[in-house]
């Protein structure tokens, strides 16, 4: 009984994929230089609205470091970039472990200026890696954006502000 237990025991092992003994995968290497457009949206709720720029020719490049995280950086061509250090799961999901909200908002809130006051929101980044795609956004909440564009009576409300740039590798 003892032996046909043990015999069941390996071939269950076997069949769940016991038998390799070379490890896990190494993770994939998502560096590179992926190039397309960045965009910049604007939501608001009350009342409901939305605008979105023209797209503009983005670079992101990512280059693995020895600690298996990754620096980015990203380059808007007309003014414009990001730069930092990035770790990318094996499913290619981004985290931003040095991300500082208090800096990366000060910098945003210079490129709203006369548009938009960022006092008081939240900005969130995100990123991922997919099918040979790079995508980055940084998205504002909380931002009081006046909707008439200065042009005339003041239209304030409160918006979520997504930059988003998105390249592939050639």
């Amino acid at each position: 009984m003892r032996t046909r237990w043990i015999a069941g025991f390996a071939l269950t092992v076997m069949a769940c994929g016991g038998g390799n003994t070379t490890g896990p995968s190494p993770p994939p290497n998502f560096s590179g230089t992926y190039t397309g457009s960045g965009t910049v949206n604007a939501t608001s709720t009350k009342p409901p609205g939305s605008f979105t720029t023209p797209p503009t020719p983005v670079t992101i490049d990512l280059a693995l470091l020895a600690d298996g995280n990754y620096d980015i950086s990203t380059l808007v061509k007309g003014g414009g970039s990001f730069a930092g250090v990035v770790a990318i799961n094996a499913a290619g999901v981004m985290s931003f472990p040095n991300f500082n909200p208090a800096i990366a908002l000060q910098s945003v809130g210079s490129l709203f200026a006369g548009l938009c006051n960022t006092t008081g929101a939240v900005i969130t980044p995100q990123g991922s890696v997919h099918d040979q795609t790079a995508t980055v956004q940084l998205i504002i909440n909380g931002a009081v954006c006046d909707w008439g564009a200065g042009k005339g009576t003041q239209d304030l409300r409160a918006t979520t502000v997504t930059i988003q740039d998105q390249g592939t590798l050639p």
